[in-house]
């Protein structure tokens, strides 16, 4: 009986196999970001909100809202987006303002903190540049009071706080 001239071939296959096996851990090794984790880059748009007041619950308190752009900006374009349940008491929602490379634009207003409900508190930054990209940025924080936890064992020996959920149908 005469071998085949494919006789050899399965350990030709499993060779093969295991070379590009190799080489795809070589690849993975020497290029470890994949495009399924790319994230866009970061705008070069420094972002700030911060509040001048103590967040009480039913009070009004002021915030400052920074924008410094860090690269040739043409315009600065800062939209507030309070919650439904915070009232607004002063300042401008919406500005748009000629911006310079590295010079901040800074805001200021007052909305009342909500009384029962925790709601957000949202600002979005966009800058305009060379060519008309455009840069967009957000800052955000809760308003209200905090929502009452209960501790409780978490099965393991050790604590965990518990929260209630919000009712069906709740925002």
């Amino acid at each position: 009986m005469h071998p085949s001239r494919f006789a050899s071939f399965g350990a030709a296959r499993h060779a093969l196999r295991a070379s590009l096996l190799a080489l795809a851990a070589a690849l993975a090794v020497a290029c470890p970001t994949s495009l399924a984790f790319a994230r866009p880059p970061t705008p070069p748009l420094e972002v700030k909100l911060e509040p001048l007041d103590p967040l009480v619950p039913g009070h009004a308190a002021r915030f400052r809202v920074v924008a410094v752009p860090r690269f040739p900006a043409d315009e600065i374009t800062i939209e507030v987006i309070p919650g439904p349940s915070v009232k607004w008491l002063s300042g401008v929602r919406r500005l748009r303002s000629p911006a310079r490379k590295d010079v901040p634009l800074e805001r200021q207003f007052t909305v009342r903190v909500p009384d029962h409900t925790r709601e957000p508190l949202y600002v979005r930054f966009e800058a305009r540049g060379p060519n008309g990209v455009l840069w967009k940025r957000g800052a955000g924080l809760g308003l209200g009071p905090l929502p009452v936890g209960r501790a409780g064992p978490d099965g393991r020996g050790g604590q965990v706080i518990e929260f209630d959920a919000a009712p069906a149908g709740a925002r």
